[in-house]
């Protein structure tokens, strides 16, 4: 239930409030260049919908937050 909380979270953060809240934050982190590298690549809500599928079980590929993130900044449909 955390989980699922935690990446409608993230999803709001990137639909409402990415240059308020989300950008600062992935920029604090040190993850705004490889965010922004995403960003350019995803094109459309299959896309996004795999890697949001792939990294929920690969630990090496990005975190599964700025993906979520990376959902909500491209309007994917919650």
């Amino acid at each position: 239930v955390a989980s699922v909380l935690g990446g409608i979270a993230g999803w709001a953060l990137g639909y409402y409030a990415y240059d308020t809240i989300a950008r600062p934050v992935l920029e604090f982190y040190g993850k705004l260049d490889a965010f922004e590298q995403m960003r350019t690549y995803i094109h459309d809500e299959w896309e996004i919908l795999l890697l949001l599928l792939v990294t929920s079980g690969l630990a090496h590929l990005p975190p599964i937050k700025i993906v979520t993130i990376l959902a909500g900044v491209i309007h994917m449909n919650l």
